[in-house]
């Protein structure tokens, strides 16, 4: 009786397990701010961004290197992912605030239908170029952990920034450094 006991206590603690990693896995995959990386100061030595080129919806080539010159904002996301909702618009009004002083915003769609990203798109407002990465390679390339993940280059073409997953700091973070890549000062 003793070991029948033990046995259903193990089973137990065995799912109880696999039911947390699950959760931490479901979370890791969208959602989960990962706001650990994100520098609070810039880098004194930041990493070039990896070169790209991606068609837009309008099948027009999308090329990092043509916005050299450029603070840019690279924000990889999916429809279906909860977070990238509240970080979406966000980002399209820091295009419209920014947009004369020299700020980009290119979106990357994770390997969606054209059809479905293009209606996102105009639902959200998205005024800015929006890429789709098939294959996730350039979200790999970039070392992107979660869904919404961002990472603000610099004008030289260097990662600045980087923050996986979205919440109300994370929002505030990005703004902060991008001001201050800009040479604003942040704007609460």
């Amino acid at each position: 009786m003793k070991t029948r006991r033990l046995s259903t206590l193990a089973l137990i603690a065995s799912l109880s397990t696999i039911a947390s990693l699950s959760t931490i896995a479901s979370l890791s995959a969208c959602g989960a701010p990962g706001r650990t990386d994100v520098p609070k100061d810039m880098p004194a030595s930041p990493a070039p961004a990896p070169l790209f080129e991606l068609r837009d919806l309008n099948g027009s080539p999308v090329r990092l290197k043509d916005y050299r010159g450029k603070t840019v904002l690279l924000d990889f996301w999916a429809t279906w992912c909860e977070p990238c909702k509240q970080s979406i618009p966000r980002y399209v009004a820091m295009q419209e605030r920014l947009r004369g002083q020299g700020f980009a915003v290119i979106g990357v769609d994770m390997s969606e239908e054209p059809e479905l990203v293009a209606a996102y798109a105009k639902k959200l407002g998205i005024d800015y170029p929006v890429v789709i990465d098939a294959d996730a390679a350039l979200f790999h390339a970039y070392r992107g952990v979660a869904l919404p993940a961002a990472f603000l280059i610099d004008k030289q073409g260097n990662i600045r920034g980087r923050w996986n997953g979205f919440d109300a700091a994370t929002g505030l973070d990005v703004e902060a450094a991008t001001d201050r890549l800009l040479g604003d000062k942040p704007q609460l």
